[in-house]
């Protein structure tokens, strides 16, 4: 079959659309609101196991981590055994229950939290300068804080919702209609009805308290359930995993207004009721196990043994899931009253180059809710000079049978009494390397890399390099490694964010005489505006 020249033309063309639509198509997937400019609303300040989000152009949800911000339109959701706390920028905080979804609105500065399902807890950390700066949406109601701030509670049902006003007072809008919930007031809207009755709190004094957080190390905690009221009435405690007490619902019962039961990990319900209804608001606790922060590296009473006047220590603690970052700290007396390094780290481990002696180390976690914090015990090592043999002496005649030459690592020879390749003087120093990539001063951009190549030129007479990498604003080693090959490739980007550092490389001589040539160098890594390559469901990461 011959094809025509315009069969090729016709060709080409389609391919060429095929290719830039599928690059926009490309682009449009990956690009975030984060990269385009807009402006950061709030951050993700807690997440208890599973939370995502979805951007208003994209179908597909991400996994979220602490400190994430997120950006108006945003869509936020939970698991069913999960929950998460978003802190917006005008101070309101938002606690999502399990499988809870709200939507971000934001126009003209005027904020609106839409509830598409489950239950949330508001907050205001701090008065809004107008009221009606801020409301809450579910379906054809709108909800605000009366006078600025104050805390309020909405919980989803079949029919209705329920608003429970703990501190402050509450408006309730629908239609032309409003009113005003007042502190200590449960309210109950029928949306069949149309109706919105009122409930006083007063007489209930209740604990656990709503939101109330049990950290455990063991597999199970026991939860005291108190109440004092008003009358002789003997109220039913129930008590499940499911909001709306449709499943797995335990009754307790006491005349002294007060009894314990113990319960796994997990998020629980509790109201008090009698065989005519409700008495009070449904409130949660949540029991979370969170095992204490153990120091791993160096162990207690490690020694350290180094060829010279410095040891580069690795460090390394347990991970904690709720941690935002580390507080660590070396002193070379017990009371750390002497402090050497005090720093906030945010990975769970670190690389410092410590001199000879004796030295005491400690961590403390940064948690992101009140009470999960935990420290470690305090752990001990200390450096100590090798110990290296003296020289052997050798006789005359050993030293003529060994005066040949002899191939070296880098297959140069080294100089002897028999070998003509010997100078009188040895070279006093090697040449220093001369850096290639990254050069001195220059920029990285990690968008376009997935390793850093460092490179240098090959150095006569050296028989190896050292190479040594760290980030300048911290001081944190990131690698310190030897090779043979004038060249490595460094792959561990988890090490890396953005920021200034400084890479020194050491010719290492063959001759034992020689000095090593060194050379340093600076450069800053950053993230170009660059998308990333597609995936279905994505792990979201912090952004600067």
């Amino acid at each position: 079959m011959k094809f025509k020249l315009k069969d090729y033309f016709v060709f080409f063309i389609t391919a060429s659309i095929l290719v830039a639509c599928s690059y926009y198509l490309y682009s449009d997937f990956n690009a975030k609101p984060g990269l385009r400019g807009a402006e950061k609303q709030g951050f993700i300040t807690f997440k208890y196991k599973v939370a995502q989000r979805k951007f208003p152009s994209r179908m597909i949800w991400e996994d979220v981590e602490q400190m994430l911000p997120i950006y108006n339109k945003d869509s936020i959701r939970t698991d069913v055994l999960s929950e998460a706390i978003v802190t917006l920028n005008n101070g309101v905080k938002i606690e999502l229950d399990p499988d809870s979804m709200f939507v971000l609105n934001i126009h003209d500065k005027t904020v609106d939290v839409t509830l598409e399902r489950g239950s949330v807890l508001l907050s205001a950390t701090k008065a809004l300068a107008n009221p009606n700066d801020f409301s809450l949406s579910y379906k054809n109601t709108k909800l605000k804080f009366q006078e600025g701030t104050g805390q309020f509670k909405v919980l989803e049902k079949e029919d209705s919702i329920e608003i429970v006003s703990s501190k402050g007072s509450t408006t309730i809008t629908t239609g032309q209609n409003t009113e005003s919930i007042f502190e200590k007031q449960k309210a109950k809207f029928d949306f069949t009805k149309d109706k919105l009755d009122k409930v006083d709190l007063n007489y209930f004094d209740m604990r656990p308290a709503h939101n109330a957080r049990y950290f455990i190390d063991e597999n199970t905690k026991e939860i005291l359930f108190e109440w004092s009221a008003k009358g002789d009435e003997l109220p039913i405690v129930e008590v499940s995993p499911d909001r709306l007490f449709k499943n797995q619902v335990l009754q307790l019962q006491s005349k002294e207004k007060r009894v314990a039961k113990e319960f796994t990990e997990g998020i629980y319900y509790w109201k008090l009721k009698t065989v005519d209804g409700d008495l009070t608001e449904t409130r949660k606790f949540r029991i979370i196990k969170n095992p204490p922060l153990s120091l791993i590296a160096p162990s207690d009473n490690r020694q350290i043994k180094t060829k010279t006047g410095e040891s580069l220590v690795n460090f390394l603690w347990s991970k904690r899931e709720l941690a935002l970052s580390y507080h660590f700290e070396i002193s070379n007396d017990n009371t750390f009253k002497n402090l050497i390094v005090s720093r906030n780290v945010f990975k769970n481990r670190i690389s410092i180059p410590l001199s000879l002696g004796q030295y005491y180390w400690r961590v403390r976690s940064v948690d992101s809710i009140p009470g999960a914090n935990s420290k470690t015990g305090i752990n001990s090592f200390t450096i100590e000079k090798e110990d290296i043999p003296e020289p052997v002496a050798i006789s005359e005649e050993e030293t003529k049978a060994e005066d040949v030459a002899q191939p070296n690592a880098d297959n140069s020879y080294k100089p002897t009494s028999g070998n003509p390749l010997k100078k009188d003087s040895p070279p006093n120093k090697i040449a220093n390397p001369t850096l290639l990539f990254p050069r001195p001063n220059s920029v990285v951009d990690m968008n376009r890399l997935d390793s850093i190549p460092f490179k240098w030129v090959a150095v006569a007479g050296a028989k190896s390099y050292t190479i040594k990498f760290f980030q300048i604003s911290n001081g944190e080693v990131i690698l310190q490694t030897e090779t043979t090959a004038p060249n490595f490739n460094f792959t561990q980007l988890d090490k890396l964010d953005v920021g200034n550092f400084s890479w020194t490389v050491e010719a290492i001589p063959g001759l034992e005489t020689a000095e090593k040539g060194t050379t340093t160098g600076k450069f800053t890594i950053t993230l170009a505006d660059q998308p990333a390559a597609p995936e279905t469901i994505s792990k979201g990461k912090k952004e600067e």
